[in-house]
């Protein structure tokens, strides 16, 4: 059994209370901290203030996940 990302969760607790409303899309910003486990560190400039300015394929997951959780996935990657 799999965990969604943490980002995830928290975007999906927060669109919860907001289901009943007509809304199209969401703009999300996550920050995170280079102790974040899995990223392989290339070059100290990949580190910018403690926050990695970009992680691949983070935007498709946290995409992906939140309609499985909220029940609007269609099978579609």
């Amino acid at each position: 059994m799999t965990n969604p990302n943490c980002s995830t969760i928290m975007l999906c607790m927060a669109l919860e209370p907001l289901r009943k409303m007509a809304w199209k899309d969401v703009k999300v910003a996550t920050m995170q901290a280079i102790s974040v486990a899995g990223f392989q560190w290339r070059r100290r400039m990949d580190i910018y203030d403690n926050v990695v300015p970009y992680i691949g394929q983070e935007e498709e997951k946290m995409e992906t996940e939140t309609l499985k959780i909220m029940g609007k996935f269609d099978g579609a990657e």
